[in-house]
């Protein structure tokens, strides 16, 4: 899994600096995944194995999969009092279009 967090707060004053560090994360992970011998390298430095890598290169910040699944366990579990409401849910989580 992989997530980046900001708050509102950080979002609102420095929503340039957001994005532009979010597209570079993004096209970091792209160069990274694309060619398997960056993963070879990588595989040297940390000594784990690349293919392992490979099969969850399509995890991206920038797609949530399971959101409802999550925001179910977040009730059932007791971290939320009650189910959040869909403009809620687009208040907190804001994945931007990509940028180039």
């Amino acid at each position: 899994m992989r997530i980046c967090l900001a708050n509102a707060q950080a979002l609102g004053k420095r929503s340039d600096a957001v994005a532009r560090f979010m597209r570079r994360y993004l096209g970091t992970i792209d160069r990274t995944y694309s060619d398997l011998a960056a993963l070879s390298v990588y595989q040297e430095l940390s000594g784990l194995r690349h293919e392992p890598m490979a099969k969850i290169r399509d995890l991206r910040p920038d797609d949530i999969r399971g959101r409802d699944l999550m925001l179910a366990d977040s009730l059932t579990n007791e971290f939320s009092a009650k189910l959040l409401t869909a403009d809620r849910i687009e208040e907190m989580i804001r994945i931007s279009a990509p940028t180039k």
